[in-house]
């Protein structure tokens, strides 16, 4: 049986080399990013303000 080729098997949506993700702007890239990345700070910030109390 003919193989499909992992490209096509891949979700577009968690595969950085899509041609979806490349047609974002660098600068979106980066605000998600940013954003992904502001967000496991407070969640690791919010983790230490628990354990101060």
């Amino acid at each position: 049986q003919p193989q499909t080729p992992a490209h096509i098997s891949r979700s577009p949506a968690h595969n950085p080399h899509s041609p979806s993700f490349l047609l974002q702007s660098p600068a979106q890239i980066l605000q998600a990013v940013e954003r992904e990345e502001r967000g496991e700070l407070e969640r690791i910030i919010a983790r230490l303000e628990e354990e101060q109390r």
